[in-house]
């Protein structure tokens, strides 16, 4: 089975959904329709809708913005008011973020502050 338009893709949402609330592991039929379907949904979204690269590491992320704002490492560090140096140990990941530096990154290069929490 292929899904080649967004109605069918939306279809093929709906049948999963239904097979779901049926129970379809119970039954053997049931069973092989999710896989296929599964499969299905799974290669249109991978062309139609691929999943965003995230990042690991808040390292990963500022240097992800450093790129769009088109910022060399100086720049970066004068933008936050830190030493060259200790901005290349964050990014090395030799030193931690503390609240300051994770005041400086949300308000002055626009990092989620989540993310900023989530990943130190």
């Amino acid at each position: 089975m292929k899904i080649l338009t967004e109605l069918q893709y939306k279809a093929a949402l709906q049948r999963i959904d239904k097979l779901i609330e049926e129970g379809f592991e119970q039954f053997e039929e049931k069973r092989i329709e999710f896989e296929i379907l599964s499969k299905a949904i799974e290669a249109y979204e991978d062309i139609h809708a691929p999943m965003p690269f995230y990042p690991k590491d808040i390292q990963t992320v500022i240097k992800i913005r450093m790129a769009e704002k088109n910022l060399k490492q100086k720049e970066a560090s004068e933008i936050l008011g830190i030493s060259q140096t200790r901005f290349s140990e964050i990014l090395r990941g030799k030193r931690r973020i503390n609240i300051d530096i994770a005041q400086k990154l949300y308000k002055k290069l626009g990092i989620d502050p989540g993310l900023i929490l989530e990943m130190v």
